[in-house]
Order: C-alpha cells, then structure tokens, then sequence
C-alpha cells in the first residue's frame, strides 16, 4: 500500500510538470505572436458575422514593411524598377522580401504565416518575385506551401543549383554584365539596349535541352539558351543598367508551346521585344536586323497570349509603341505599301547585291501594308528584275509577327 501510495505521488507530479510545460509553451506562443492570436479571433469572428476579413502583418514582418516602403533597393537591388512587385499590396511585397532573403540564403523554406495570405495572394508575390529578379536563377517558378488549420504557414523553394554552384555562376554572369556596362558607358537607353540586343545575338544559339538552358547564365556565359534564358538575361542587364524591364510568358496563341518576351521602358514609352527571334539555331546564319525589337504589343499577342497572372494581378503597360531607330542596317522601313515607291527606294541595294551577292530587307509598321506586300511580291520582284533584263535568284525570309522580310540576292 505504502508503494502504491508513492507512485501515485510521483505519477501527479509528472502530471502537474507536464501541465507547467504546456501552460509554458502556450504562454511562449501567445507572447511572441499576440497580434497573431488577435488577428485569428477577429478573421473568426468576422467570418460568423460577414464581415469582411482584414490582412494581418505582424511584428516580426515590421522591419521588412519598412525597408521595402523606404529603403526598398537596400531589401531588393532595382527594387524601385521592379514593375510586378511595386504593383503588390504591402502584406504580399513583404512577403516577397522575406522569401528574397531566404532564397539568397539557399534556405530549404520559408516562415509566411505572419502575412495571413491565401493561395492566389502568395501565388502572386511569388511569381512576380521570379519574373522580376532574373538573379534569382537558382530556383524555378514552382514551390511547395505548407498549411496548418487552412492558413499558409511555410514555403518551400524548388532549387535546381546548389548554393556553392549559384555563387560561382552568378558572378562569372555579372562579370559579363559589368563588361557590357563598360563598353556602353555614356550611350542613351536605346543605343544600350540595342547593344544588349547583339550581344545576345551575336554570343548565343538557339537550344532548348542542355543543362540550364533556361537560366540567364546560359545566355550570359555558355553562348546557348532558349526563351527564358534570353528573356531574363536581357531584364537582369537592362536591370543593371537602370532601365525599367519586365520578362513575361504565355502560351501559343493556338495552343502551341510557351514563349518568354520582354517588356522594356526607353524613354517615357514601354515597348514589346522578342530576343529569341534574333537567335538562331546552330549553323544558321544570323540576320543583322533587328526586327523583333521594340515593336508594338499588338504584335506579338497575335501569336503568343501573357498568362492571366499578369493581367489579373498587375495590368501590364501601355506597349502600342514602335520604335524606329537603330532598328535596320540594311534595310527600310515603311508604313504603307506603295510599290513603285519601294521599288525605287530598294533599287540600288537590290542592285548591288545582284552583283555581289548579299541580302537587305523591308519592315512595315502595320499589319494591313505588310500583309498586302507579301500578296504582291512576285510583282515587286518582277519590277527589280526588269532592271537587268535577265532572271534572278533569290531566297525570301518572312516574320509574319514582326511585319519583315528579308531578301537574300545570290550573286549573278
């Protein structure tokens, strides 16, 4: 009996430590998180109520609210050029600081609960954080949320470089980016982007299965990428440089494959850029025009469609813009199609490449005149060739999207 009396003594004194423990840790969780606890009791008793349940940003959230709301390029460099997430709501922005800041850290996850956002809101702040910090290349545009009692609490990053590999790459890539800030030193915005452009051009070709073909790495240093890795190679150096620059993405417009473009600010207008259509696949030969380049929207959503992210949660700019200069070498551009005009215009080009062999080429700035050119082609050609009274060879290269055609004269 006294035995049975003892452990009955010793069994309620772990009960009453348990118990002080547990008192403890609540005590722990509601001292650190109070305005949490709060926020939860309000969201609970508004949903009884219909109210209407208010965002909640804690303490610990503070200090990046703060930064990003007044130091914004100390949080995030080019914060203050970043379309997509200046378009955010304070609690998504500063959700977006806290995962910048983990994914520089190469951390596995990230603590989100103090937010209080939903799945399309974090959705959102992550996806804008992808497509607006190209030197985030270390992860992909996909993640994992952890939920506990149907809040978000946790995030987890999908990386696809180690932490040791990132740091090698990311400088060898802004090695590249400050050589091109170098040589375009005291160039306007547009003759810098337009040397941006070349540069990619020129050091690239086109594909679409090597390893980290997707990543503005490839295209700054392995001389080969597809879509993404050109689209955010050119935003992270426009970045650089202080031009205001999006990377975007979309289907097909006929359901075909996803294509990544550009969005650029010169000057007070914002226009449409296709980097990819300049890049050839290997043993082609590149074009020296610039056709794809600075072009209005309209143009390029003929063929390809922004995902609804960007225009559910961020409207995208104004981009009914073309810009003409340093846009053709050789070539002309035109906003109605008056055969004989072209023909004159194009004689003496069409003359020497007929006699040296070589290529030049037409542009025009709306789809009506360039649609009715390429109806009337063969007559255009014919108009040239009576010229020298004999036949020509020749090869043409159209671009329905961008409005081009290229003329390539073989040598008589």
């Amino acid at each position: 009996m006294r035995v049975n009396r003892i452990l009955n003594r010793i069994l309620f004194g772990i009960i009453i430590l348990l118990f002080i423990f547990i008192l403890a840790g609540v005590a722990i969780l509601i001292w650190k998180d109070v305005p949490g606890i709060v926020f939860a009791f309000n969201n609970l008793k508004n949903r009884l109520t219909g109210e209407e349940s208010v965002s909640y940003i804690s303490e610990q959230a503070e200090p990046y609210y703060s930064a990003l709301s007044e130091e914004g390029d100390s949080v995030i460099p080019h914060f203050s050029n970043k379309y997509l997430l200046n378009q955010l709501p304070e609690p998504q922005k500063n959700c977006a600081a806290v995962m910048y800041k983990s994914i520089l850290n190469h951390d596995d996850s990230c603590s989100i609960g103090n937010f209080g956002l939903n799945e399309d809101q974090l959705r959102t702040a992550y996806s804008f954080l992808y497509y607006d910090c190209p030197e985030l290349f270390q992860v992909t545009n996909g993640y994992t949320q952890l939920s506990r009692n149907g809040t978000i609490i946790e995030i987890s990053f999908d990386y696809i470089l180690d932490v040791n590999r990132y740091q090698i790459f990311r400088e060898e890539a802004e090695e590249t980016i400050a050589s091109l800030k170098k040589e375009t030193e005291g160039l306007d915005d547009l003759k810098k982007e337009f040397s941006v452009v070349r540069y990619l051009r020129d050091h690239n070709v086109y594909d679409s299965v090597s390893p980290l073909c997707g990543t503005p790495y490839a295209a700054l240093r392995l001389g080969y990428g597809k879509c993404d890795a050109f689209a955010r190679a050119f935003q992270w150096v426009m970045q650089e440089m202080g031009i205001p620059c999006l990377h975007i993405d979309g289907p097909g417009s006929d359901n075909t494959a996803a294509h990544a473009w550009n969005i650029v600010r010169i000057g007070k207008n914002f226009y449409e850029l296709d980097v990819t259509s300049l890049v050839c696949e290997p043993g082609e030969e590149k074009s020296d025009e610039l056709f794809s380049i600075n072009i209005p929207g309209s143009w390029l959503r003929e063929a390809y469609s922004a995902y609804d992210i960007f225009e559910t949660f961020a409207p995208l700019p104004d981009t009914e813009n073309f810009a003409s200069g340093h846009r053709l070498e050789n070539g002309f551009l035109y906003k109605n199609c008056e055969l004989e005009a072209i023909a004159s215009d194009t004689g003496e080009v069409f003359t020497e490449a007929y006699r040296s062999g070589g290529t030049y080429c037409i542009q025009f700035t709306n789809k009506a005149a360039y649609e009715i050119f390429k109806e009337n082609e063969g007559k255009y050609i014919s108009m040239m060739t009576d010229l020298f009274k004999t036949g020509i060879k020749y090869t043409v290269t159209s671009y329905d999207t961008f409005n081009f055609v290229e003329f390539s004269i073989s040598k008589s």
